[in-house]
């Protein structure tokens, strides 16, 4: 079990997707190399939450950290222009961008 003072990075999906393609990889060569279904594969890097032990698989292989120290659920803001309202895809674009930030 992961220790409390970290959580699984919201970007979990774009670090493993990156470091398969980094390695040349396609995404059924990488499952065939982690002996998993390219199912499972095509999950994770369309951003579903896998299992604790297929992500520690997935480091492993990769040798990438998915874990890190939790960030506050609310310590960005998200504003766009009054020619349109905000949705979740932007949100999400800006949170990962690191946009928005008071750093």
């Amino acid at each position: 079990m992961r220790s409390e003072s970290k959580e699984l990075m919201p970007d979990f999906h774009v670090r493993i997707r990156e470091a398969r393609d980094s390695r040349g990889w396609d995404q059924k060569q990488f499952a065939m190399h982690m002996n998993e279904r390219l199912n499972a594969v095509q999950k994770v890097e369309n951003g579903s939450r896998p299992t604790d032990a297929l992500l520690t698989k997935i480091e492993k292989m990769l040798d990438i950290e998915l874990f890190g120290k939790p960030r506050g659920k609310y310590d960005t803001a998200v504003s766009r222009g009054p020619s349109r309202n905000v949705t979740i895809a932007d949100a999400l674009d800006e949170f990962l961008s690191g946009e928005g930030s008071d750093d």
